[in-house]
């Protein structure tokens, strides 16, 4: 990457980011389009390719920023403390909902990156993508099994959470206009749900 794109002011980088995570979470590696990119921006093509070489070039710089941004907003926000998966993963959701308001589309990007099928752009990206599932592990594994019903089916879980997190993110992205507080809400109430079925209840003193 040219380090001139890092010389412009801080809304014109956000414009090129932004409208690039949309192309690819969208559209992928191979079928995003750089004619799409640079409309959505307000730029050329030629600065572009000035700043990023080619489309490889800006896929890795945005995966590169997308990882470390996340990284730095879990890390910050999540505190991870020993106990309740469903109480983390509220607090992961709230961080990554704070992300989307400047990049809505990062966390659909990232999703996408990890299963990118483009061997050039799969192989460019794959020291990053470790990265990050570093930064999920380490936050994860404070938590303990104990609560659960089922202690072995904490994988699982977490599976069943990632999955709830993208449908809903899915669903937002389809509107207009994300709506933050009903994401966050819905978000809310399927940790609430997943709280009943999966943690063991205590049982109520006797008076």
């Amino acid at each position: 990457m040219n380090s001139k794109f890092l010389d412009l002011d801080k809304g014109r980088q956000d414009a090129v980011i932004n409208a690039s995570l949309k192309a690819f979470a969208i559209n992928g590696y191979k079928r995003a389009s750089t004619d799409d990119i640079v409309k959505s921006a307000g730029i050329s093509k030629g600065l572009l390719f000035h700043y990023f070489e080619s489309k490889k070039g800006l896929y890795e710089f945005l995966h590169d920023y997308s990882v470390k941004y996340m990284s730095m907003e879990l890390l910050r926000d999540v505190k991870g403390e020993p106990g309740n998966i469903f109480l983390l993963q509220k607090e992961v959701e709230k961080a990554r909902i704070q992300v989307m308001k400047k990049y809505p589309y990062m966390q659909k990007f990232l999703n996408g990156a990890e299963k990118e099928a483009h061997t050039e752009a799969a192989q460019a990206i794959e020291h990053n993508c470790r990265n990050l599932r570093e930064v999920y592990e380490s936050l994860y594994e404070k938590i303990t099994d104990n609560l659960l019903k089922a202690p072995a089916d904490m994988e699982r879980i977490r599976k069943i959470l990632e999955w709830v997190s993208q449908g809903v993110l899915q669903d937002s992205l389809r509107e207009e206009e994300v709506d933050f507080k009903k994401m966050e809400e819905e978000l809310e109430g399927y940790m609430e749900l997943f709280q009943e079925c999966f943690l063991e209840q205590k049982e109520e003193e006797e008076v």
